[in-house]
């Protein structure tokens, strides 16, 4: 396959929301995303680099502790809570009566709720998916919500902790240090 000569542009993605039910996870499409999606602290190795120094001079480096990526997006708000469908804050919260009540987490080794983060590109416009990134055992750890005169927003904060083996999936992949 060919490089494409097509840039990315925000009007190019969207993302999805993945729990941990099975046989079939629970999804959620967030709707009206601002096309803001970012993730940072993505490197090769993944961990902290550990500096050694002697009376001021370098002496070497290695491997330290694992890191963990970040990613935040935000969206506009429509409604807060709705039993059909469901919102964002009902997928989050496990809201009774809503689609996601019996929501489950996606890691086992985590006493409070992950969930994995998809981001689909179609980058030619046909209608199909030509790039994903699933970022793997996220944790929500904040979503803000703001007022303005273009529009009412969430901002949805999370560190990616991984599968067991990968931080990213798709594409691309980003094992665990």
């Amino acid at each position: 396959m060919a490089l494409s000569t097509i840039i990315q542009t925000s009007r190019h993605g969207s993302l999805t929301l993945i729990d941990g039910t099975t046989p079939t996870a629970l999804t959620y499409s967030v709707r009206f995303d601002r096309g803001d999606f970012s993730v940072s602290g993505l490197s090769p190795d993944m961990c902290e680099i550990i500096t050694f120094a002697a009376r001021h001079v370098h002496i070497g480096h290695a491997k330290g502790a694992p890191t963990y990526p970040t990613l935040s997006f935000s969206l506009f708000v429509t409604d807060y809570s709705e039993t059909s469908a469901g919102t964002l804050q009902d997928f989050l919260h496990g809201t009774a009566s809503t689609p996601y009540a019996t929501r489950a987490s996606i890691a086992n080794d985590y006493d409070g709720f992950s969930c994995d983060i998809r981001w689909d590109a179609d980058t030619d416009a046909d209608g199909t998916t030509d790039n994903t990134l699933t970022f793997e055992g996220c944790v929500i750890t904040s979503y803000d919500l703001a007022e303005a005169d273009d529009g009412v927003s969430i901002t949805v904060n999370a560190t990616v902790y991984g599968d067991g083996t990968n931080y990213v999936s798709g594409d691309i992949t980003i094992p665990m240090a």
